[in-house]
Parts: structure tokens; sequence; C-alpha cells
């Protein structure tokens, strides 16, 4: 039986929401799956940068990672970054997750995993094919830092694959699969009525999605909430708040005021409330917007973490899959023009059909492997 390692780290929920869904596709194939977080195997110097993270989410200092996002874009830091890897993340435990497993296959969501992976395949202490999935629109130097040449990439398009091959990536096993959903959800999504009768909808009224909470519990959209509330109150805003417990609150009261707002926690199908709204307004994650791109849902992009969000909304405004907005006073000026004449976005897939078949695609590739 085939054994697969598939690991991602929790900065953020995109990589291992990629991560489950990829094992979730696998499960009952005839391998031996194991998914694994490298946080909990990270030291304390390591977990800081978690930390860190956090606190740059919280706070949406924007400019400080996309700062960081870009001066770690080259070469030098990435020689740099490979002894980082050495020292910090392949410890003891690390070490001994990826020995006992000792899997045939290593698939990794973030960098780290294939870092590890390659290492130690260097050192002769493991032999797996390594397989890195791209969670992103654009590709950062970090994805390639691997020392290992026969490493297969899973990336969103054509548009990363070649950006890859033009900064020197020395794998020729570069698949533009585009990036998982859950299809077993999408094609589990119940007639509107029963998910209108399910969350207790009215189904007369247009919705909107909103996704505010994040997996880092930002309260930071808040004030685009309000200002949206008070917009429009024909249409039913949607406002997902995840497991943000200070912001479900804080909403939950607003419900009073507004009798057109309808808040959620955490949800385990996001694809039936994306299924009755007409657009959604998110962060610009990797995985939110390929769900959206796979649900032909116009997206209205709020300000995120910066680093490759930006890229990312770049990419769905280049795209005309969405907009991009920069601030307060942007988003009141998009909504107003929305709601005067929302067909002119809502028919904007009609010669964009996203055909998204990439679990199949990265099953077919394990099984080949």
């Amino acid at each position: 039986m085939k054994k697969i390692l598939i690991t991602y780290v929790s900065y953020g929920s995109g990589h291992k929401t990629i991560a489950q869904y990829i094992a979730n596709h696998l499960q009952n194939k005839d391998y031996e799956i194991k998914l694994v977080d490298l946080v909990d195997y990270m030291g304390n110097f390591t977990l800081k940068t978690v930390d860190i993270f956090d606190y740059i989410y919280n706070h949406r200092l924007e400019k400080v990672f996309s700062f960081l996002y870009r001066i770690s874009d080259n070469g030098f830091v990435n020689q740099n970054y490979k002894i980082y890897t050495k020292k910090c993340l392949y410890n003891n435990m690390t070490k001994k997750l990826f020995s006992d497993f000792n899997p045939d296959i290593v698939l990794s969501t973030h960098w780290y995993g294939s870092n590890i992976a390659a290492y130690m395949k260097k050192k002769k202490m493991i032999n797996p094919k390594i397989v890195t999935v791209v969670t992103d629109y654009k590709v950062h130097k970090m994805w390639m830092t691997s020392y290992d040449k026969e490493e297969h990439f899973v990336v969103a398009n054509n548009i990363v694959k070649d950006a890859m091959q033009k900064r020197g990536c020395y794998s020729c096993n570069i698949y533009a699969y585009g990036l998982p959903v859950d299809f077993k959800k999408v094609a589990e999504v119940m007639p509107k009525s029963e998910i209108y009768k399910k969350y207790g909808l009215t189904s007369h009224n247009p919705k909107i999605l909103f996704f505010g909470g994040g997996s880092n519990g930002s309260m930071s959209y808040l004030k685009y909430l309000k200002k949206l509330l008070i917009l429009n109150k024909n249409y039913e805003v949607l406002f997902v708040c995840g497991n943000n417990k200070e912001l479900y609150d804080c909403t939950k009261k607003l419900e009073k005021t507004y009798p057109h707002l309808k808040t959620f926690g955490f949800i385990t199908n996001v694809y039936e409330l994306m299924d009755i709204s007409e657009i959604v307004i998110s962060k610009s994650g990797g995985a939110t917007v390929t769900e959206c791109l796979e649900m032909q849902k116009y997206m209205v992009l709020l300000p995120g973490i910066g680093g490759q969000e930006n890229y990312n909304a770049k990419f769905v405004a280049k795209n005309h899959y969405g907009v991009r907005i920069k601030g307060l006073l942007s988003f009141k000026w998009f909504m107003k023009k929305y709601f005067i004449d929302p067909h002119k976005y809502l028919d904007n897939y009609n010669d964009n059909k996203i055909n998204n078949e990439s679990l199949k695609l990265i099953s077919a590739l394990i099984k080949k492997l």
C-alpha cells in the first residue's frame, strides 16, 4: 500500500484547507494517508513566526507583510532560508515524523514540508517522490527552494507555470492543474429551496455572502459590513465569522438594527451559501479565490495581509472575475455601482467557464508516481 504524507503549515487557513481537500479525495483509494500540520513539530523559535504572522494578520499590517514578502523573493534570501530550514525546521520531531512514517510520496501545500523531505532524501534517510502544491496565483521564490530536482509542482494555471520556468525552477515536472476544491461538497449542494430552509433564510431577497472572520480572527472587516448594511436594505447579507466569537457576538447585535443581516459562525459547507448568493465579499486567499472561481461567483476582494494576496487579487481583477478593493471609499463606490446594475457583473462568467478538475488530476499523478 502506497504511503502518502500530506503536510501543511497553519499560517492562515488556505494551506490547511487545500491539504484537507486532497487528503479527503485520496482516502479509500488503497493509500495510507497521514495529514500533518508542521506547526505541531516546530521548535520555539520557529513558532514565533506563527505569532508574528497572526499579529500582522489581526492588525492588518499589509505594508509590513508585503515588504517581507518582496525582500524574501530572491535567490540570496533563499540560500539563507535553506540554512534556516535545516537548523529550525529539521529537528528531532520532524526527523522522527518523516522517518517513522517513511512515505512513498510527500505532498505539501507549504514549502516547509517539501524542503524537509528533500533534505532528508538528500541525506538518504527517506526516498519519497515529492509533490508541492503552490497555493497561490503567483509564484514566490520560496516555493522553489527544494533540493530535489525531481520534485513535482502543481500550480494554479499556465501563468504560474511559465513564471516558475522563467525564474529558473529546475524541475521539469510543473503541472498547471488548478487549485483543488472539495468537489464532493460541490456535488452534494442541495436545491436552493432546501438551503433557504436549512439556514432560516427567505427566498425573495437577493443575497450577498461576506466572509468576514478569517482563521486568525481579525475584526477589521466590521467597518465594511456596516457600510454595506447602510447602502442597500433590499439585499440579505450573509456574514460568516468563522471561529471568531468576538466578531460573532458583535454582528449578532447588529441584527437588531439591520434585520437584513444574517450572522453565521463556522460553516461546514460554504458552497451552499455561495450557491444562493449573487456575489462574494472576502479577502483574496488562494483557497477562497479558487472556490469562488469554481462556483462562478463574482468576487469583491477586500484588503488582506498583502504579499501573495495582492497578486491573487490582481489575477482576479485582470481576468474580470472580480474587483480589487483598496479601502472603504472604493468599497462604497463599487457597491453603489453594483446595486445600480448587478447584471453587468453577474453575467461575467458566461464566457469564462472555469473547469477545475485539479483533484482528479492530482489523484492520477499520485497513482502514476
